[in-house]
């Protein structure tokens, strides 16, 4: 399985959502193989567990997206069939990839392939849910004939526009049809997230906590939620 974690926006998750995926995906025994493809900010490598691989799809002389790297993508894909490939994308990289699945109709060729694959997409609390929410209609505009799973990442705020839940803006409504499951991030206290931030700022997985420096009830607490995240994506069908 082939998990693309797509998105304009920067600053809504991406990165911290790929890792989840990636450790959770480690505890149901999977063998996995981490992608990081954003070639600003390399935050989803910086997991030194996961043993994440970094694609520079940069030119560092014409400082444009080198569409070769991205074939050798699609070739590092067709050689790990049998593992759950984790794909972070960055938010200034997404335009030309994007570009790229649609000039060589990438979802076409892995369908071809059997290669089994989903977009993931983020919606994020606060002053980016209105920006994320267009990222995921324009998303699924660019791609009509693929399926979404949506993760709702309400740590730090919750996904409210205009007085709506996330669920009943007409964005979510128009492609609800094509949407295979949602995973819900709920917001917690002040003093929980901030055990989630900093660990998500010192670039440690939930299996990293006994060797922190974080004290028995941080780790107590995040055990937890890792819990609730972990139901989330059982349900959700990762």
């Amino acid at each position: 399985m082939v998990n693309i974690i797509l998105g304009n926006k920067g600053g809504i998750g991406k990165s911290t959502i790929s890792a989840l995926i990636a450790e959770y995906q480690i505890s149901q025994n999977k063998k996995i193989l981490c992608v990081d493809l954003d070639p600003e900010n390399v935050s989803f490598y910086s997991f030194n567990s996961l043993k994440v691989e970094a694609i520079q799809i940069k030119d560092t002389i014409t400082n444009d997206i080198d569409k070769r790297k991205i074939d050798a993508l699609m070739e590092f894909i067709f050689d790990n069939k049998d593992k759950e490939i984790i794909i972070d994308t960055g938010s200034t990289s997404y335009t030309p990839l994007t570009t790229y699945f649609i000039e060589n109709d990438f979802f076409s060729i892995l369908n071809e392939e059997e290669i089994e694959h989903r977009i993931i997409s983020i919606i994020h609390g606060g002053g980016n849910t209105y920006d994320s929410i267009n990222g995921m209609k324009r998303i699924s505009e660019m791609f009509p004939n693929e399926k979404l799973l949506i993760v709702n990442n309400q740590l730090q705020a919750s996904t409210i526009v205009q007085g709506k839940v996330f669920e009943e803006t007409n964005a979510f409504l128009e492609i609800k049809d094509r949407i295979t499951g949602i995973v819900n991030i709920p917001k917690k206290s002040d003093y929980i997230t901030e055990d989630i931030v900093n660990m998500r700022q010192e670039s440690l997985l939930f299996s990293d906590l006994k060797t922190s420096e974080f004290t028995m009830m941080q780790r107590r607490r995040l055990t937890i939620y890792r819990d609730e995240i972990w139901a989330e994506f059982e349900k959700a069908g990762l």
